[in-house]
């Protein structure tokens, strides 16, 4: 599964080269499969595959057309807004169904939608990270923003796994809003760098690194071959 992962993504960034980089019409898919991949792969590491594949593709995704929208110049209206904010609703509720009760995750899917709209009235949603007109340095107000919505998470959490009766919902809230805190502001911190870095490589830079990735993919997907192959 990595191997095929990374043949990929590293095709979506090759053809994303070919096809007229930013400007080309992969520039879209492209942003989508860079943060769902970042998601995916801290989630997995932290969770498990399938609150993985559910929170990390579809938060990723949502963040990443959010991005791209943002870098065209566009702003969103009430309607796009309120989409948002009912997507990361069932991606959360969804997502959290998989390692917590269902009472919590309801009302981390009901949480995922008010903070969505919160976001933009703190004045800390994306487009308020956004960048990529000019070198991006570290903020700490991104690693506040983790730390403000890991405790969101693990308050509500604690709420509906108490109201479930799970003995230990303390430890699982801590957890729940450790885990989703640290990736926010992961993303947070790393988002700006990887927007100034792909509207500034080089032409080419992007199909090198496309080109590269599918050989490595390639490679991980034929060493069970090559082992059973070799005898080793």
């Amino acid at each position: 599964m990595i191997g095929m992962t990374f043949d990929s993504i590293g095709g979506l960034y090759l053809a994303y080269d070919l096809l007229g980089g930013e400007k080309g019409p992969l520039s879209k898919l492209t942003r989508l499969a860079t943060y769902s991949l970042l998601a995916f792969s801290f989630y997995a590491f932290t969770f498990n595959l399938k609150f993985a594949l559910i929170c990390g593709i579809g938060m990723g995704s949502i963040f990443g057309m959010q991005l791209h929208v943002i870098g065209a110049g566009k702003n969103f209206d009430k309607k796009s807004l309120l989409l948002i904010g009912l997507s990361r609703m069932l991606v959360m509720g969804f997502a959290a169904s998989t390692v917590l009760s269902q009472t919590a995750a309801l009302i981390l899917g009901i949480g995922a939608f008010c903070g969505s709209l919160a976001a933009v009235k703190l004045k800390v949603s994306p487009e308020y990270w956004y960048e990529a007109t000019y070198k991006p340095v570290f903020r700490p107000k991104r690693l506040a923003i983790g730390f403000l919505l890991g405790s969101f998470i693990a308050l509500l959490t604690w709420i509906g796994e108490t109201i479930s009766g799970t003995t230990n919902a303390l430890s699982v809230a801590l957890r729940m809003g450790f885990v989703i805190g640290i990736g926010t502001a992961l993303i947070a911190c790393i988002s700006p760098f990887v927007e100034w870095y792909a509207d500034n490589l080089p032409p080419k830079r992007m199909g090198y690194i496309g080109a590269i990735m599918f050989l490595v993919g390639f490679v991980i997907q034929a060493l069970p071959s090559l082992i059973v192959l070799l005898g080793l």
